[in-house]
Parts: C-alpha cells; sequence; structure tokens
C-alpha cells in the first residue's frame, strides 16, 4: 500500500501580487522537490467586510482543517496591513489544530520566517543622505501594523541620529503596534459552517479520468470531510488553487483548479467568470420559479374571483366569463343548446326556521346534486342567494325533462339519508339558443330563461297550495 503523501497548504489574501506569486512559485517547487502535495487557498483580507463583498473569499477557509491538510504556511504580512496583530492571532486559532508556518511578522507560539533587511535598508538611507546629501526625508509607507514597517521605522531613525539629522525634520508615517502572546491560549473554532451536503457540479481530471459531464448521476459528497468527493481528483506537487464561487451575499460554492503554466491572474479570471456565470444562471432560476409563483398566484386569486365559496361552483363573474366564450364559440359554429335560469323552493324559511347554517348545507346539496346531474362540458354556476344557472351546449329540451326527474329524485333521496324536516327542490326556466331576438347574447337569453322561471314558478306554487 503506497503511502499516503503529505499534503501542505499555502494561505493567501490574493493570488494577484507580485509577492505573493513569488511566494507561490517557491512553495511550488519545494513541494516538487519533496514530492508534497499543494493546495493554494485565496482567502482575501480578513475582516474586510465593506468592500465589495469581499469577505465571501472567507468562506475558502472552512477548508483549512486537519483532515484535508497536513500542515500550512500563512502570509501574515500581507493581513496585518489592514487588522491589528491582536485581531490577527484571535483568527488564527480557527487553525490551531494544524501545524502553522508563519511568514512575514513574529507570531509568539508559531514558527515565524522573518526576513532581515535592516542592512540592505540602513544601507538605503545612508545613500541618500551621504551621496544624495539629502536632510530632509519624507518616508511614504503604507498604513500597517505589520513587523515590517515598524523595523524599517526603527532602522531610519537610527541611521538619522547617526547623522544627528533631527527627526522633527523628516516625514514620518506613525502608528501604534500591539502585540499578542495569547495564541497558546487560544481554542479552535469553525471560522465558516460548511454544509454537510454538497453536489459536484462540474469537474475534469486527465489523471482519473473524471468527466462529470459524461456522467447524469449527480456526485453528493459532505464537504466537511474532504475538499473533493474521494478518488476524484487527484492534487499534486505543481499546486491546485482553491477560490471561493460567490456574487455579492451569495455564496455558491468553490472551485479547485491545478496550477498550470499561466499567470496566476488567469486563475482569478477564470473563478470570477464561473462566479458571474453561477450568479446569472441563479438569477435567471430565480426569475422563472417567481414568475411560475406569479402565474400560480393569479391563477389562485382568479379561481377564487370566480368561484363560489360556498358550493365550489362557478360564481356569476365566472359564468358570465365562462358562459359569453361559450356562446361566441357556438355562433362561430352555428352550435345550438340551453340556457337555463333556477331558483331553490323555499330557501328562506328554511333559513327563518332552521337557521342560517342548515340554510348553507341545503345550498351546498342542491349545488352538488346540480353538478352531478350535468355534463362535464355544461357550465353550472351559483349566481347568488338560491340562484343558479346553467349553460348546455347541444341539448335538447326533451332531454332536459329526463334531466329534471333525475334532481327531483336525488332530492328526495338526500332528505331521507340527512333527516331533514323540510323540503329540498329546485325550479327551473329555460331558453334556447340560438334564440329568434336574443341570438346568442347571454344576458338577453338570461332574461328569457328568468322569465320562463317566473312561469314555472308561478305553477310550482299552485299546486304545492292545491295540495297541502
Amino acid at each position: 500500500m503506497d503511502k499516503k503523501k503529505l499534503r501542505i497548504g499555502v494561505v493567501v489574501d490574493y493570488i494577484v501580487s507580485e509577492y505573493n506569486e513569488s511566494l507561490i512559485k517557491g512553495a511550488a517547487q519545494c513541494c516538487k522537490d519533496n514530492d508534497i502535495e499543494l493546495l493554494i487557498f485565496e482567502i482575501g483580507g480578513i475582516l474586510k467586510t465593506c468592500k465589495n463583498f469581499e469577505y465571501q473569499r472567507m468562506s475558502i477557509s472552512a477548508h483549512i482543517k486537519k483532515n484535508n491538510l497536513d500542515g500550512i504556511v500563512f502570509t501574515s504580512g500581507t493581513q496585518v496591513h489592514e487588522i491589528t496583530q491582536d485581531d490577527f492571532v484571535s483568527y488564527l486559532k480557527s487553525y490551531k489544530s494544524i501545524p502553522i508556518v508563519n511568514i512575514s511578522n513574529v507570531i509568539p507560539g508559531i514558527p515565524s520566517v522573518v526576513v532581515d533587511c535592516d542592512e540592505a535598508y540602513e544601507a538605503l538611507i545612508e545613500y541618500i543622505i551621504t551621496k544624495q546629501e539629502s536632510r530632509k526625508i519624507a518616508v511614504m509607507g503604507v498604513s500597517s501594523n505589520s513587523h515590517e514597517v515598524e523595523n524599517r521605522t526603527r532602522i531610519i531613525k537610527k541611521v538619522l541620529a547617526d547623522h544627528k539629522i533631527p527627526e522633527e525634520d523628516c516625514c514620518f508615517w506613525k502608528s501604534n503596534f500591539e502585540y499578542s502572546e495569547t495564541y497558546e491560549m487560544l481554542e479552535p473554532f469553525e471560522y465558516f459552517n460548511l454544509p454537510a451536503r454538497a453536489v459536484l457540479i462540474t469537474a475534469f481530471d486527465e489523471a482519473t479520468g473524471l468527466d462529470v459531464s459524461i456522467n447524469p448521476t449527480p456526485i453528493i459528497f459532505n464537504p466537511k470531510e474532504s475538499i473533493l468527493p474521494k478518488d476524484c481528483f487527484t492534487f499534486d506537487s505543481d499546486g491546485c488553487i482553491i477560490e471561493a464561487i460567490y456574487h455579492n451575499t451569495i455564496q455558491y460554492g468553490y472551485i479547485v483548479l491545478k496550477k498550470q503554466d499561466f499567470d496566476l491572474p488567469v486563475y482569478d479570471i477564470v473563478s470570477r467568470a464561473v462566479s458571474s456565470q453561477m450568479a446569472f444562471c441563479f438569477n435567471y432560476l430565480k426569475l422563472v420559479n417567481e414568475q411560475s409563483m406569479i402565474k400560480d398566484r393569479y391563477k389562485k386569486m382568479d379561481l377564487m374571483a370566480h368561484t363560489d365559496e360556498l358550493t365550489g361552483l362557478s360564481n356569476r363573474r365566472g359564468f358570465m366569463e365562462l358562459g359569453v366564450t361559450t356562446m361566441n364559440f357556438a355562433q362561430n359554429i352555428d352550435g345550438n343548446g340551453l340556457v337555463l335560469y333556477c331558483d331553490m323552493n323555499g330557501l328562506k324559511k328554511i333559513n327563518d326556521t332552521y337557521g342560517h347554517e342548515t340554510g348553507d348545507a341545503a345550498i351546498q346539496a342542491q349545488g352538488e346534486i346540480l353538478k352531478s346531474n350535468f355534463r362535464s362540458n355544461d357550465i353550472v354556476a351559483r349566481l347568488g342567494g338560491d340562484e343558479f344557472a346553467v349553460i348546455c351546449p347541444g341539448l335538447k329540451p326533451d332531454r332536459l325533462a329526463v334531466i329534471k326527474q333525475n334532481i327531483d329524485a336525488n332530492c328526495r333521496n338526500w332528505e331521507v339519508e340527512n333527516e331533514v324536516p323540510f323540503e329540498l327542490s329546485i325550479c327551473f326556466g329555460s331558453v334556447e339558443y340560438p334564440h329568434p331576438e336574443a341570438g346568442y347574447i347571454l344576458d338577453e337569453l338570461l332574461s328569457i330563461a328568468d322569465k320562463d322561471l317566473y312561469n314555472v314558478k308561478a305553477k310550482y306554487k299552485a299546486f304545492k297550495a292545491a295540495n297541502k
């Protein structure tokens, strides 16, 4: 069984800088000479939370852990330009479980590589004073808390004192410096909480033969356990650059790129291009989903606006809109049929005697009976109160007589099954269309059917009075 290779991580703020490019190049050469796998983490500026959402890069820090790396090299010099060394040391506690080598600043408790430029810097100031005969010197530097800046200031002051040049004759960059020795007391913590489930969207690795584009099955893995799914990608000594994929406040994931013979800015361009494409796809799908939700809500609202709440049948608005469309279609094909205007018998008495709850139950039952006795293409609606209407395309008057008998029988059955002390019944007024005068105009057809209903109701009341 092959011995597991060591894997080292180099943590930088941005790969697009001359300083970090030189560092990465040297680390890659060292790893290649010693057969060590190299991962490069571009985490952006620590605590930089107010500039172009740069803090999103920090999500990559979640992969800097013991199960992914055997050790890390951290560049502190560029980070402490914008934060104090105390803040930087506090940040390092998230990596305490991993061996760390720090470059640039002296961090108590951590092996630190500090470049000694005293001699070169002292010679530089000496040259300005002795060769160029300068007595008033302006020293311009970055606003930083780094060890290098403090050391340079000390050297400048020493050389000035050696040449008896007053400090007040020179312009200095000044700052207060704070150092911390608290690293040994810090406890590790999760700086960025990774999800337990991630999907490998796309991947290609010539070494392993992996090509996700030809594999329709999604590869799901736990990013807390490994940076990438097991055995799908090979890390090597040349280095792999890991960058966050994000846009504004949305964190999509991360990308792993094998380092090739390209300038380092190319990898940053690729990650930004992928981020932009992900953002475009995400926003497009979001827009599509929102439009779909709006359509669904509109359909629901439209259905509510056109449906009678008590019976579930079409209400007056729904009946008129659908009815006019039906009449226009019938006119285009010279179709015919019936329009019915219906009125329940004795609903007011039911409400007054037994209450509106019982009256509502009677209306619901009448609606269900009507719907069950007409065809699916017939339009059955409750216009309001005790009034119903039906449009029956292609129905003949003789067929209506049979439907009336079935409805009456259904009403009698409902009375028996529910043991109600009242009669459930309904009268119909009807008109054929096209009508000699009204033609296919629904309002006029309903008016004619209503007049017919008036006559039918009068006969019904006379019959009931004669049979008391």
